[in-house]
């Protein structure tokens, strides 16, 4: 049987603040959902607390690449198709 390292309890992302300011670092899912701010382990290996209030989104991503942002999926026509009970009287 082969021994296995324990999964890391820190996983990539990319922390964008209410500035549009990108962070990249290392983030335990398990500390999310408390109150407090979250603790981001840069890659250099220093701490950084971010308070929640200036935190815009959070990217869990596989490598810290340029595009983390997912594709925009917008419908860029509308149906023409009309519900009976939405047609216009």
């Amino acid at each position: 049987m082969k021994n296995r390292a324990p999964a890391s309890t820190h996983k990539k992302v990319v922390v964008v603040l209410l500035d549009k300011k990108a962070l990249r670092g290392y983030l335990s899912p398990t500390r999310l959902g408390q109150l407090g701010p979250i603790d981001v382990l840069t890659p250099d290996g220093e701490h950084e607390q971010i308070p929640l209030a200036k935190v815009r989104a959070i990217y869990f991503v596989r490598e810290f690449s340029d595009d983390f942002e997912p594709e925009r999926k917008a419908f860029l026509s509308r149906s023409t198709t009309v519900c009976k009970s939405h047609r216009p009287t």
